[in-house]
């Protein structure tokens, strides 16, 4: 499943990252790391929120994607070394 990531900044007067979407094996809890491979590197996160969004249409008809397949989960994350 792909899930949306967006990194915290070290100081709250700085925006939010958004780093887009990556896949994702299952949901990854609050205080847990996950290991992302972006610009050729490996990051370390440390998972502080997830948010779910269930996008529902209004009406349901047999065209319309299932909402699960549209829905969007955000993945709030702060950058953390291997060990921290």
């Amino acid at each position: 499943m792909k899930l949306t990531i967006k990194v915290m900044p070290d100081d709250p007067r700085d925006l939010v990252e958004d780093w887009g979407r990556y896949d994702f094996e299952y949901v990854p809890a609050a205080g847990q790391r996950v290991v992302l491979y972006r610009d050729e590197d490996f990051v370390t996160l440390k998972v502080i929120a997830i948010e779910h969004h269930p996008i529902e249409w209004p009406v349901a008809h047999p065209n319309e994607p299932d909402w699960r397949k549209t829905s969007r989960t955000y993945i709030y994350a702060r950058r953390c070394g291997p060990r921290e």
